[in-house]
């Protein structure tokens, strides 16, 4: 049922709550052995100054929202672009349908907007950006502006992704997460990082088709109020 064999799109959705620092691609994979997990700190922080990572100074020029609407009709269908503000509410459907997936039963509109709204660019948060078709919108990925202790500067996190059922399979995930680490770059940061769940082998196979460096690691929460 995939649109084209070679894009494989996320089974459904791919709640990337991400760690700040757990999935680290410090611990770097070796080409000629796979993925190295595990690796020492003093032998992470060493590559990561041989390899060149440290953050980059922040880039002078980023496109707003608005520039990017005003360029829809020359960049191929859907247009990956940020939401501005007068769009929020064509997103919330989606949204809520995501949380649903995540045993949300009752989604909170109201809460979900207000949300939402602090991830309209310009934003210290983050930004939200989605795929549009013909004004309608058929995916989303929510990004966070976040920073790593052991680079020492800005990273950015794809902690939310998500293409509505009927245009699975279009490539539309590739290139939210591509339009993704262009964003990374363009606000000089080291790297772009997400999560997945260790069983969703579908969403899997899209994420290697970047060459991305993949980590193990366990997550841990504690939820206040929540001891006795």
């Amino acid at each position: 049922m995939l649109a084209d064999p070679e894009d494989v799109e996320p089974d459904l959705i791919g709640e990337l709550d991400l760690l700040e620092e757990s999935a680290d691609p410090l611990l770097r994979a070796d080409r000629s052995t796979g993925p190295r997990v595990g690796r020492s700190l003093a032998e992470a922080v060493d590559a990561e100054l041989h390899e060149g990572q440290v953050c980059k100074e922040m880039s002078t020029r980023v496109r707003t929202a608005s520039e990017m609407r005003h360029a829809d009709s020359e960049d191929e269908r859907p247009v990956i672009r940020p939401v501005a503000s007068d769009e929020l509410e064509r997103v919330l459907p989606l949204f809520a349908d995501y949380q649903r997936f995540y045993v949300v039963k009752t989604p909170d509109i109201p809460a979900i907007r207000e949300f939402l709204r602090g991830f309209i660019a310009p934003s210290d948060r983050g930004e939200l950006i989605a795929a549009w078709d013909d004004g309608r919108v058929v995916g989303f990925a929510n990004l966070y502006w976040t920073f790593s202790s052991v680079a020492a500067g800005p990273i950015v996190l794809l902690n939310d992704l998500f293409v509505v059922e009927a245009q699975r399979g279009a490539g539309i995930g590739r290139r939210l997460i591509e339009f993704s680490l262009r964003r990374a770059e363009e606000r000089g940061a080291s790297r772009l990082e997400w999560r997945t769940e260790l069983d969703n082998r579908v969403a899997q196979r899209l994420y290697e088709k970047f060459d991305a460096v993949r980590t193990v690691w366990f997550t841990y929460a504690l939820y206040p109020g929540s001891r006795e």
